[in-house]
C-alpha cells in the first residue's frame, strides 16, 4: 500500500518563472489510444505490478478548505475525462475522496500532492495541499495539476501539457485526457493489458 510519500511535483515560484520540481516518472507519446494506454502504464499501473490504481466510485467526494476557485480547476477533470470522473463537494474531510486544503509551508512552494493511499488498485484518500500566500498568477493550473496526481497520475508527462513537471504550457494534451478516460472507464486493479 503507498502510504504519504511526496509525489515530487511541487509548484515553485521563483521571481519570474514557475517549475515544477520531479523525480517522478516523465513518460513522451507520440499517438492517441496507443499513447494514453502506455501513460496509463508508465505512470500509473507501473505502482502496481501493470494493475491500474483509481478511484473506485463515483462522485469522488472532496473537501475544499481554500477559495471557491480552486472547486472549478477540480471540475476540470470532469470534462478532460469526457466525464468519466465525477466529483461531489462535501463539508467536511471525506474518509474515501481528496482533501483539498491550505497548509503547506515551504518557501516558494505553491502545492504538493501527497501519493495517494491505495489498496488493490482502488484510491481510498488524496491529499493536496496548497499555500495561500504563494498561490500568484504563476500558480494558476497548480489545482488542475495537482488534481491529476490525486486521482492517479503518479508522476509527469514530457508533452509540453500541464502534466509536465513544469506545468508545460498550463494546456492539457489529449493523450492524457484519454489516459484518465481510459483509466477511469475500467475497473480499479484492471491489469494494462486487457484495457
Amino acid at each position: 500500500m503507498a502510504w504519504m510519500r511526496r509525489i515530487v511535483s511541487v509548484f515553485m515560484v521563483p521571481t519570474v518563472l514557475l517549475s515544477l520540481a520531479s523525480c517522478a516518472k516523465d513518460s513522451s507519446p507520440t499517438s492517441s489510444s496507443t499513447d494514453a494506454k502506455q501513460l496509463i502504464k508508465d505512470l500509473n499501473a507501473f505502482k502496481n505490478g501493470d494493475r491500474t490504481i483509481r478511484f473506485k466510485d463515483m462522485p469522488i467526494k472532496v473537501y475544499v478548505d481554500g477559495p471557491s476557485s480552486w472547486k472549478d480547476d477540480v471540475k476540470k477533470w470532469e470534462e478532460w475525462s469526457g466525464g468519466a470522473i465525477r466529483f461531489e463537494f462535501v463539508n467536511s474531510d471525506p474518509e474515501v475522496g481528496i482533501r483539498l486544503k491550505n497548509g503547506i509551508q515551504q518557501p516558494l512552494v505553491c502545492g504538493v500532492t501527497y501519493e495517494p493511499k491505495w489498496d488493490n488498485g482502488e484510491i481510498r484518500k488524496a491529499d493536496i495541499e496548497m499555500d495561500l500566500t504563494s498561490y500568484t498568477p504563476l500558480c494558476k493550473q497548480t489545482v488542475a495539476h495537482e488534481t491529476g496526481h490525486a486521482l492517479g497520475i503518479l508522476g509527469h508527462t514530457k508533452n509540453g501539457g500541464l502534466m509536465d513537471g513544469d506545468g508545460g504550457d498550463g494546456k492539457m494534451r489529449d493523450e492524457v485526457k484519454e489516459m484518465m478516460r481510459i483509466l477511469y472507464s475500467n475497473p480499479p486493479n484492471t491489469s494494462v493489458d486487457k484495457l
